[in-house]
């Protein structure tokens, strides 16, 4: 107790408390995506981050592409800006 009140009273509890509570979800929040599929293989939870091939060099299982290309898109862009 600091002057003969409890210092965890008030309005710098909660301050702390929230402060706390908002960096656990900033730091849980990304790895929680991560489990939910997005990279990562779907048979044995391999982490896919940078393949190329389109199969999981762990089970062998296709991988399908993502669903965009940026390459495709760029084309697509080109050939638009050049018809206007």
């Amino acid at each position: 107790m600091v002057g003969g009140r409890n210092h965890w009273d008030g309005p710098d509890q909660w301050a702390s408390l929230g402060m706390i509570g908002i960096s656990a979800i900033l730091i849980w929040l990304p790895r929680k995506a991560d489990q939910n599929g997005r990279g990562r293989c779907k048979k044995c939870d391999y982490n896919l981050t940078g393949n190329q091939s389109g199969i999981c060099p762990e089970c062998g299982l296709p991988i399908p592409p993502p669903p965009y290309d940026a390459e495709d898109i760029a084309r697509k862009l080109a050939a638009i800006e050049s018809q206007a």
